[in-house]
């Protein structure tokens, strides 16, 4: 603060001085030794510097974020977890003695998160110094989440303002202009009023989890007053958030010889669950080979022929379920890439069910052969 503390003796050309900021503490280092350490929490620091003499230099200057490659762009303390966008109290006792808060703050900033449950208490919001406390007291704008179903606003550390009811796909979201902070549930402004001190204050994201295991999840801050999603009540939807692409390999063949008339194959396998509302495409691609002594069929029966796409390379017509037929003595090869579609919630599970049948008439049998089933399960985030 412009005052002088302590000397650190005499320096040369070569010495090394340098000053870190973890969000919580400044510390003085000399050629790499810790001098001094002082508690600071919750500031927002810019290089600044004064010089006297004339032709005085300072070389090899550098000022920056203490670790830009950081995994996550937040801080959890007490019983908060935090990984990607997901933070959670895991554990401890009911009490706002857990947090998480952003490293960064920024002079326009937009924050918006979902909950994972209606049954717990927390509160995330604005504030110009989190690291502060670990309860909401220091919060400037947010909301209170609580364990009824219900929210409050929280203005200046205190629960207040407008109310209303809350599921687990309702979106809260906070913008800053520079001017005026913004609360939205579900793009909606509930109670929009000018900053509480002055203008162009720099704000940090805050929260306080209450009840063991309460959680949010889709949490968002940065820079800019402009939320990236408010087209559905959904966060993330229609963008690019796979939650994960998977393949499994199918059945490759199956025949069937006189005096049966037809063969089936049949694969199931699970969806879910997720740890996210989530829409998931089940894919299946193949290629087929058919031949017989007489006419013959082969039809998809299970439940993935749902919005199905089918493809003959034979030209041969099909329709419905029918996925080729052939008469006698014809060899036919057939590709198919069929589609399901699954809505799940956050937790729940589901299965699909591939299933083609080849039949013959009459009963003199032949062969169908499959190249490998390949099944592609896309899982988007809604």
């Amino acid at each position: 603060k412009g005052a002088l503390i302590f000397g650190t003796g005499a320096y040369t050309t070569a010495t090394k001085f340098e000053i870190r900021y973890d969000g919580k503490f400044v510390t003085y280092y000399r050629d790499n030794v810790q001098w001094r350490s002082t508690p600071a929490p919750g500031l927002v620091f810019f290089l600044d510097s004064s010089f006297d003499t004339p032709g005085a230099a300072a070389d090899n200057v550098y000022f920056g974020a203490l670790n830009p490659a950081n995994s996550s762009p937040f801080v959890a303390r007490g019983q908060c977890v935090v990984s990607d966008e997901n933070v959670q109290k895991i554990g401890g006792v009911s009490a706002y003695d857990s947090d998480v808060y952003s490293l960064e703050g920024y002079p326009t900033c937009h924050l918006t998160f979902k909950a994972n449950q209606t049954n717990c208490f927390l509160a995330i919001g604005f504030s110009e110094a989190p690291a502060a406390t670990q309860d909401f007291t220091n919060i400037k704008s947010g909301f209170i989440l609580n364990s009824d179903g219900t929210y409050r606003e929280v203005i200046n550390g205190v629960g207040g303002g407008a109310s209303g009811t809350y599921t687990t796909k309702t979106v809260f979201a906070l913008t800053y202009d520079g001017g005026t902070i913004l609360p939205l549930v579900d793009g909606v402004s509930i109670d929009p009023h000018g900053d509480f001190t002055t203008q162009n204050r720099i704000y940090f994201l805050d929260s306080s989890f209450y009840t063991p295991g309460g959680g949010v999840n889709t949490l968002q801050f940065g820079p800019g007053a402009n939320l990236k999603l408010t087209d559905t009540s959904q966060l993330g939807s229609n963008a690019a958030t796979n939650v994960g692409v998977s393949t499994v390999a199918g059945p490759t063949d199956f025949r069937v010889a006189p005096p049966n008339s037809q063969a089936t194959v049949t694969f199931v396998n699970a969806v879910g669950p997720y740890t996210v509302d989530a829409d998931v495409i089940v894919t299946a691609q193949g290629y087929l080979d058919f031949k017989s002594s007489t006419s013959f069929s082969c039809q998809c029966l299970g439940d993935i022929q749902n919005q199905a796409e089918y493809i003959a390379s034979s030209g041969h017509p099909y329709g419905g379920a029918i996925l080729a037929s052939a008469a006698a003595g014809v060899e036919l090869q057939t590709s198919f890439m069929l589609e399901k579609h699954y809505s799940l919630t956050r937790g729940a599970a589901d299965s699909y069910n591939f299933q083609v049948e080849a039949g013959w008439s009459p009963a003199n049998g032949g062969f169908a052969k499959f190249s490998v089933v390949m099944f592609k399960v896309e899982v988007i985030k809604r």
